[in-house]
């Protein structure tokens, strides 16, 4: 079931996890893009596009000590010891207990 906003009743909400996923994808993607900075030549394209994202996945995977603490910051500033944050009002708060059990609030 898919977590609303207690607020705006907005569905834009993102819990610590799915931050987490983002945070690891952008530190990949940025693996990703120091190495084509380096490209080398001498390879073929394909292969060397192969190569990058295999490193940029396996660096990734290893999580480097900045990304650990820009998931830290962003639990910190942006969660705030919340389980959900609302993307459209900013609103935040702990997973509704109906959400967990796959009830609506108020339905029977």
């Amino acid at each position: 079931m898919e977590t609303q906003c207690l607020i705006c009743e907005s569905s834009a909400v993102i819990d610590r996890q799915a931050a987490r996923t983002i945070v690891l994808a952008i530190g990949a993607l940025r693996e990703f893009m120091q190495a084509w900075k380096i490209l080398q030549p001498e390879r073929e394209p394909a292969q060397w596009l192969l190569h990058s994202l295999s490193n940029a996945m396996g660096a990734a995977a290893h999580i480097h000590p900045d990304v650990q603490s820009f998931i830290a910051d962003v639990e910190r500033y942006q969660f705030g010891g919340f389980d959900c944050l609302c993307l459209r009002c900013g609103a935040r708060f702990d997973t509704p207990s109906g959400a967990a059990s796959g009830t609506q609030p108020g339905s029977q």
